[in-house]
């Protein structure tokens, strides 16, 4: 494999990512401000921030698999990446029931935190419910493009992520010009994370042989959630 190619496309890819992220926000946030109002712009701020902190209970199972591929893919076997990517999805499924707790307890507190009146409270709610359903997808779809990244071929994705950035940009301003407010926001949030993850399954499917899952011990769940912690 080329690597200096490789390293050339990969880099390219997330300039080209990096750059549709930022051309839709400077578009995207003028449209937000004035449609919702400093005031509901600021709640999404908060509730943005506030997701933040569910990463408090990410185990970040994504980088240690990326990690481990990266340095094993051409000296080991395909059933042992196989076995990593299985127990790295099985980790994730078994944290999931803790992502849920903390989801629900920032669910519960995200209309205090914001300061917002009471009859503002369902939607604070149903938006912060939109964005930590949006946290605990993107922690399973990760791990698909942490296989790309592993087997050092992000740049298959190139400008894939790029288009979905636009559309979801374009998607959000239809979403507030039809008045859903700050939960159709959170809405395509979670439509874009879904669709990512979706779009980067089959990818990886298309481009790495000896992707799909296998029958894991509970000892290589033990061994994945010991690097995940280190």
């Amino acid at each position: 494999e080329n690597l200096t190619q490789r390293a050339y496309l990969n880099t390219l890819t997330g300039a080209i990512d990096f750059g549709a992220k930022q051309v839709v926000g400077f578009i995207l946030n003028p449209i937000v401000i004035s449609i919702l109002g400093l005031k509901f712009y600021g709640v999404w701020k908060i509730l943005s921030q506030l997701n933040n902190y569910m990463m408090s209970a990410d185990i970040n199972v994504a980088q240690p698999l990326k990690l481990f591929i990266a340095r094993h893919r051409t000296t080991s076997s395909e059933i042992n990446l196989q076995n990593f990517f299985s127990a790295s999805f099985c980790t994730t499924l078994l944290f999931l029931p803790l992502y849920i707790i903390v989801g629900i307890f920032l669910i519960w507190v995200s209309p205090f935190v914001t300061g917002i009146e009471n009859e503002f409270f369902l939607i604070v709610r149903t938006t912060m419910a939109f964005l930590v359903f949006a946290f605990i997808s993107k922690q399973l779809f990760s791990l698909f493009e942490a296989v790309l990244r592993g087997m050092n071929i992000a740049y298959k994705r190139m400008g894939v992520r790029a288009i979905i950035t636009i559309v979801g940009g374009l998607l959000t301003a239809k979403i507030l010009y039809q008045g859903y407010g700050l939960p159709g926001m959170a809405a395509v949030q979670c439509i874009v994370v879904i669709f990512t993850g979706i779009t980067m399954w089959v990818i990886v499917y298309k481009n790495v042989d000896w992707f799909k899952f296998s029958r894991v011990e509970f000892q290589d769940i033990k061994k994945t959630i010991n690097l995940s912690f280190t």
